[in-house]
């Protein structure tokens, strides 16, 4: 394959087409693939911090082009260095002009990064010196369930087992992002999702007046559209925006 001409205008702008050649023999011919790389592939690729980051602003220029994907810049770090099965769906988000498939990626976005960070803790929980009964309990009832709600429970119960442990995570900086995200947001932060309740794993809609957190939030939101509920084009479009 050979480097487009969009791809190759871009990089000698830049003053970085020595990085063409080995693009080229791993068939990265095209912005789009580039956009799709991690971080650890730019790494493998050669890149160093400085040239990663010129890049990353000048994809993001790119991409605020009239006929490119709109990425938010505070969105374009994760497009560029996040793990593929959370920067793909967040990039789609963005790029796509149908509110549906917006949704979608925005759900799936949504799944994998609840199931990457539940997972990134079992990992870390199964090799600490230390052992936690609520945390051992949610592993066996919990975790046996294909359930969203339930990777988001063990993320929240074994964060506080490890801060009470003083056992440092893999990701340092999880349990304080979690932290205000869900387990300690301001209730003045708090979201009321449209409808006034949410939706539970079986797709049933449960009233409360509470409001809820951004994770919970968010698997409502995921349950909502995962269990085919069906509305207008202009009530997605109101509820993607919100």
């Amino acid at each position: 394959m050979a480097i487009e001409s969009e791809m190759e205008g871009l990089f000698i702008s830049i003053g970085m087409e020595k990085y063409l050649e080995r693009l080229e023999d791993e068939d990265i011919c095209d912005l789009e693939t580039l956009s799709s790389l991690s971080e650890s592939d730019f790494r493998e690729l050669g890149f160093s911090i400085g040239h990663r980051k010129k890049l990353v602003a000048s994809l993001l220029e790119y991409s605020s082009a009239p006929n490119g994907p709109q990425i938010p810049s505070e969105f374009s770090d994760i497009v560029i260095s996040y793990p593929t099965p959370i920067a793909k769906p967040i990039d789609l988000m963005f790029s796509k002009t149908d509110v549906e498939a917006s949704l979608k990626a925005l759900i799936d976005a949504v799944t994998h990064l609840l199931k990457f960070q539940a997972m990134v803790v079992q990992s870390d929980y199964l090799q600490a010196k230390f052992s936690d009964a609520t945390v051992n309990e949610t592993i066996r009832n919990d975790l046996s369930r294909p359930l969203i709600s339930a990777w988001a429970k063990f993320v929240e119960v074994a964060l506080p087992a490890f801060k009470d442990n003083q056992s440092d995570l893999f990701v340092p900086e999880l349990t304080a992002c979690y932290e205000k995200a869900e387990t300690k947001r301001k209730e003045n932060q708090k979201i009321r999702v449209p409808g006034k309740g949410y939706y539970d794993e079986e797709g049933d809609f449960i009233e409360t007046t509470s409001k809820l957190g951004l994770v919970r939030s968010l698997i409502s939101f995921r349950n909502k559209r995962a269990h085919g509920y069906s509305q207008r084009e202009s009530e997605s479009s109101a509820e993607y925006t919100f």
